[in-house]
């Protein structure tokens, strides 16, 4: 049963199911991949950042450390020069060169960090940098001002002071990164710094007022602040932070004696102007001198306490950025572990569905499958569980198991309304086959009471009606087959012995009404397996009716028959208008694979004679094939396969083949004995045209003609059935047909005296009168009417052929019972 084309048109505005479940599948996936993805593009901007200023704190600060300690170093010589020391010069000419060395590495990390190829760098720390590189341009001019001492000795003072606070702001600047250890970290260590250059600017101020003993009111001020800042720098805001072992070292440094004598010596320089004292009051030698011892070591141990500190700092920057990159590739790994397993649960969830609901499409499909194989089985009358052959779908609590509650209800109806009809149909087919089957016992004794009828009459006009009538009931039990098959059933003629193909061509070419168009033309002598006698007779004749059908007379439908490789190939070819390609196609389809017999469903259908050669060629194995014939009109090949061939019986190879043709030879309609001429010369009279196939009385055969292409030189040209040799007894009778006396039966007048000389028919006599071939192969003139004349014909070749029929069985005929107990094996069985 063909499956029903699906309407696949969705309605508008409406998912599909696969793209419904594709979507939740999708949303979910792309929002946590979308999440991680913002998660991890932030960690990494972090870790760029962090990087970025743990590599330039590691390449800057060393450089920016030398070069701040250079500058306090160069600044305190500078004002040492500038009070009057010459023998300072030297030392200054060298702390010179060691500026610039420091300046030159800190120029080219800057150049670096503020270049094109900066990569991650800060903004702000290489803006730093540049500060701190562009506070160094004035430090060319104040040296050659303290060379020639010309100037103002304060604008050197601030030129190098505001290149160190660069540089202080520098180290403040590296240590503020994102990260907030590294930033807590920094704080201290520019608390250190801070306070490294107070002491480095008290310092330098008191070398300045060493030369005169005394400070101006603005140096006491800067002092002072000085002092405040560096106190503040050291106690609040660096000691409080440090880590436990540079808390240690400045513990140590801040608790020491020159520590006390540095804070008793700031304190002297503040008290001496306080209580009163003017500005400008001199400072103690006492206080200068212990300055001077205690300055350079603690100004030494807290750079290194600076340095130190900074150097803690790139560490935490780089424990830092190394933690914060572990983090981003746990987070990321985890992240991904997250996102892929939420996919594959989604992917897995939307899988399942997908198969609850494609195993509930294909358990549909199956039924459908199953449906019309259930079905023919129970066409044919098998005995079938239902429940087993098509199982119910198993039921679920879900709403999917709700969908195959529904199928099972659509499945059980389908199912039931499936066995209605099936019945139906079986009950429709039984009665088709029980009618055929009765009319064909009906039409049995019809033929049966026709031989009688042939045997008792002798008068030429009733034996004419009766070879028409037995012609046409022989006709008649073809259709009726035909209706045992289309019901399903099989034809009931059945032959107990082979049969010669040339008397299974003219059993067919008798079943045919325009027969007398047949020609027959067959090479060598092939004999056809008694089981497939029925059947082949069957098939040629629907072949031959159609082509007979389907050209107009008197076109001849030539039939040639011959041993090929496979077998014996029947070619039946017609000249009539032939079908179209695609009819052909169609044709030949329906011969490969017959469809199921449904007479139901084919009621309209006027193909039925090609079903039902269909049918029986399957049955055997014939090969039909449709062809288009050079004529214009249809040729069809039969081939018959070689395991339906047999050899020549030994009881038919010792009787003469003209004479006896054997108790088993197939029916050779009585109409044909009609036909016989009475000389070689004669030709039966073709049948008139018909109108038109409306005017056929019997079912309309496969709208095709067919015939074989013409015999080729050589062989023997079999006769037409006017001339074919009568088989001498019925078939499975013993009875031998009634003995004639010849021309007993014929006017006194129209008797004609073997012996006597044919007399000379004239010139005018011979052109109007035909010649009559007598049978000692003298030509006379018959001078009777045209019908009596075919009377005669016929008469003349049923005496011929009983006196052949004697001289073969001169047995008498059995009795009546006995005739009927041995009725012809072709009649169908009940």
């Amino acid at each position: 049963m063909p499956r029903t084309q699906q309407n696949t048109a969705r309605e508008p505005g409406r998912l599909s199911l696969r793209t419904a479940l594709v979507v939740l599948a999708l949303i979910p996936s792309l929002a946590l991949i979308s999440l991680l993805g913002v998660a991890s593009g932030n960690l990494w901007n972090q870790w760029r950042a962090l990087d970025g200023a743990a590599r330039l704190a590691e390449r800057a600060e060393p450089p920016a450390y030398s070069l701040m300690v250079a500058l306090q170093q160069e600044r305190r010589l500078s004002e040492v020069v500038l009070a009057g020391k010459h023998g300072a010069r030297a030392q200054l000419k060298a702390q010179r060169v060691r500026t610039d060395n420091a300046a030159d590495r800190l120029r080219a990390v800057a150049s670096d960090a503020t270049g094109p190829d900066a990569g991650n760098v800060p903004g702000t720390s290489a803006r730093a940098l540049a500060v701190t590189a562009a506070a160094l341009g004035p430090l060319s001019g104040v040296r050659a001002q303290v060379d020639e001492n010309a100037g103002n000795r304060g604008s050197a003072f601030d030129v190098y002071t505001s290149a160190i606070a660069a540089d202080v702001a520098l180290f403040n600047a590296l240590g503020r990164t994102d990260d907030g250890g590294v930033t807590a970290a920094a704080r201290p260590m520019v608390a250190l710094f801070w306070g490294g250059e107070m002491l480095s600017r008290e310092d330098a101020l008191l070398t300045r007022a060493a030369a005169s003993g005394r400070l101006t009111s603005d140096e006491y001020t800067q002092f002072a602040g000085w002092v405040g800042v560096q106190r503040f720098s050291y106690e609040q805001q660096a000691a409080p932070e440090l880590p436990a072992g540079d808390r240690s070292v400045y513990d140590k440094v801040t608790t020491g004696g020159q520590w006390a004598d540095k804070t008793s010596a700031e304190d002297a320089v503040i008290q001496s102007h306080l209580g009163g004292n003017s500005p400008g009051a001199a400072i103690q030698d006492e206080t200068l001198t212990a300055w001077g011892r205690s300055i350079p070591t603690i100004t030494d141990q807290m750079q290194k306490l600076a340095w130190s500190r900074s150097v803690g700092v790139q560490q935490t920057a780089k424990d830092a950025s190394r933690t914060l990159l572990w983090r981003l590739v746990a987070i990321t790994a985890v992240g991904l572990v997250g996102v892929v397993a939420a996919v594959l649960i989604v992917l897995r969830l939307t899988l399942m569905l997908r198969r609850r609901i494609a195993a509930l499409r294909a358990e549909a499909l199956d039924l459908q499958t199953r449906l019309p194989d259930v079905l023919e089985r129970l066409r044919r009358g098998e005995t079938i569980d239902t429940s087993q052959e098509i199982p119910e779908i198993r039921r679920t609590s879900d709403e999917l198991g709700r969908l195959g509650d529904a199928l099972n209800l659509a499945r059980r109806t389908a199912l039931q309304t499936a066995v209605e009809q099936a019945e139906q149909h079986r009950g429709f087919e039984k009665l088709l086959q029980r009618i055929a089957r009765r009319t064909q016992l009906l039409i049995g004794l019809q033929l049966r009471k026709l031989d009688e009828m042939e045997r008792r009459h002798e008068n030429p006009e009733v034996l004419e009606g009766l070879f028409d009538l037995d012609h046409l009931t022989a006709r008649l039990r073809r259709y009726e087959e035909n209706l045992v098959i289309l019901g399903g059933g099989q034809p009931q003629r059945r032959w107990r012995k082979p049969a010669r193909l040339l008397d299974v061509l003219r059993s067919a070419q008798g079943e045919v009404q325009d027969y007398t168009r047949i020609q027959i033309d067959i090479e060598g002598s092939a004999w056809i397996h008694e089981r497939a006698v029925g059947p082949v007779v069957h098939v040629l004749a629907e072949l031959m009716e159609n082509a007979a059908s389907f050209s107009k007379p008197p076109t001849p439908v030539e039939v040639h028959a011959s041993a090929v490789g496979r077998g014996v190939a029947v070619e039946i070819e017609d000249r009539g208008l032939g079908m179209e390609p695609g009819q052909y196609r169609a044709a030949n389809a329906i011969m490969a694979d017959p469809p199921a017999p449904d007479v139901l469903s084919r009621v309209d259908d006027i193909r039925l004679g090609l079903y039902v050669v269909a049918r029986l060629a399957s049955a055997l194995d014939i090969q039909v094939e449709f062809r288009p014939s050079v004529y214009g009109g249809t040729r069809v090949i039969v081939l018959v396969p070689a395991d339906l061939i047999v050899r020549r019986p030994p009881l038919e190879a010792a009787a003469d083949p003209e004479t006896d043709a054997g108790p088993e030879r197939p029916r050779l309609p009585a109409r044909q004995l009609a036909a016989l001429p009475g000389g070689a010369g004669h030709h039966p009279e073709p049948a008139q045209e018909r109108p038109g196939r409306a005017a056929d009385p019997a079912p309309e055969p496969a709208p095709t003609a067919i015939a074989p292409a013409p015999p080729t030189p050589g062989p023997t040209r079999m006769p037409s059935p006017a001339s074919a040799p009568v088989p001498a007894r019925r078939p499975g009778s013993g009875r031998v047909l009634p003995k004639r006396v010849r021309q007993a039966n014929i006017a006194p007048e129209l008797r004609v005296d073997p012996d006597a000389p044919a007399p000379a028919p004239g010139p005018a006599a011979s052109a109007s009168i035909p010649a009559q071939r007598r049978f000692d192969g003298e030509e006379t003139v018959d001078l009777r009417p045209e019908s009596a004349r075919r009377a005669g014909a016929a008469i003349g070749a049923f005496q011929r052929q009983s006196r052949r029929s004697r001289s073969t069985a001169p047995t008498p005929p059995p009795s009546n019972a006995s005739a009927k107990a041995q009725s012809s094996t072709e009649e169908p069985e009940a």
